[in-house]
């Protein structure tokens, strides 16, 4: 899947990523999105020393971190 047509989907949409687990230095957070009918479970891994979020974060502030 091409990631500038998540990028703008995120955007679109407006998703919640939730926090996953902490693994190897990583958050993982994911989302759901809706392209093209179907449903995508869209992973982010952010680096623990650049992750200041809570529990449920708007996805679009995570695209620097998309998988």
């Amino acid at each position: 899947m091409d990631k500038n047509l998540i990028k703008k989907e995120l955007y679109k949409q407006k998703p919640d990523a939730d926090f996953n687990y902490e693994k190897g230095g990583v958050k993982n957070y994911s989302c759901e999105l809706v392209i093209n009918g179907v449903e995508e479970i869209i992973e982010f891994n952010i680096p623990l020393k650049e992750s200041e979020f809570e529990e449920v974060v708007p996805a679009q502030l995570l695209i620097r971190w998309l998988v």
